[in-house]
């Protein structure tokens, strides 16, 4: 595998989203859901919003799956949309933003209003999956885009550079006839 293709497939999501419009749209989408929303990359750094989980469960905190230390253990499905629900009755939700099937960034989105209170987490929990998953459809098509327009601009800098590489090329073999021409000059100005 080349370089440029390994640093195509390494495009983090900081590298294919404006960070100032993804915070505004993920705070249009917070309001509207009234839930915190996280966005990181792939890696775990974060995008936009502070830490969901920092409101965890104090006791038992290793054993908790959302409250872990080393982070939460989300359940995905074939939907690309994961749960965990934490000991303390807070439910958390985890969706995956996609380009070319790679996974580029994460959606972080909890604790769920109404999450903790008798049959609160199951009322809500189904719509914010909806609304997590329209946020992350949008996601993916504007990192779809802009993909595409990053894969566009390389290929039109690589043209560049082609047609420089042979403009250079030919200039090289200009210059040896001219100074073939220059030679021949001086021979026919000794004659």
């Amino acid at each position: 595998m080349s370089i440029d293709a390994r640093l195509e497939h390494n495009l983090s999501l900081s590298n294919l989203v404006n960070a100032e419009s993804l915070g505004n749209l993920c705070e249009e989408f917070r309001q509207l859901a009234d839930c915190p929303i996280q966005v990181t990359n792939r890696d775990g750094g974060t995008l936009h919003g502070e830490s969901v989980f920092r409101l965890g469960c104090t006791e038992h905190a290793s054993s908790c799956p959302a409250c872990r230390p080393e982070g939460p253990r989300f359940e995905e499905d074939a939907d690309k949309v994961g749960s965990v629900a934490c000991r303390s009755g807070k439910t958390y939700l985890r969706v995956r933003i996609e380009n070319q099937f790679d996974t580029v960034g994460y959606i972080l989105m909890g604790p769920l209003p109404g999450a903790g209170k008798p049959n609160g987490a199951a009322v809500t929990t189904l719509p914010a999956q909806k609304l997590l998953q329209f946020l992350a459809t949008v996601l993916d098509e504007i990192v779809f885009a802009k993909y595409q327009s990053y894969l566009v601009s390389k290929m039109n800098l690589q043209s560049y550079a082609d047609n420089l590489g042979e403009l250079l090329d030919k200039d090289g073999e200009l210059q040896k006839y001219e100074e073939t021409l220059k030679e021949s000059k001086e021979l026919r100005s000794l004659f």
